[in-house]
């Protein structure tokens, strides 16, 4: 979102970090780096460090945009 240079800068020389712009890029990272690294069993958590409006309305939107990706590129019933 609009905050991700503000975040980037803090951080940028003590954790290592990807930034994907988007809840979509995220997941397809995660999954480029599941099937890089050969995990079997992981766990993915949705951390925002902020709000997201200019993506979603709200954290329910935004929830909900998580758990459908993850559901489609995960095939989880």
């Amino acid at each position: 979102g609009k905050n991700t240079s503000f975040f980037a800068n803090k951080i940028r020389k003590e954790i290592n970090h990807d930034i994907s712009y988007n809840l979509n890029n995220a997941i397809q990272n995660i999954l480029n780096d599941i099937k890089k690294d050969n995990l079997k069993n992981c766990t993915i958590l949705l951390s925002p460090a902020a709000a997201s409006y200019d993506q979603f309305n709200n954290f329910e939107e935004r929830g909900n945009s998580f758990k459908n990706l993850v559901i489609k590129n995960f095939k989880i019933n």
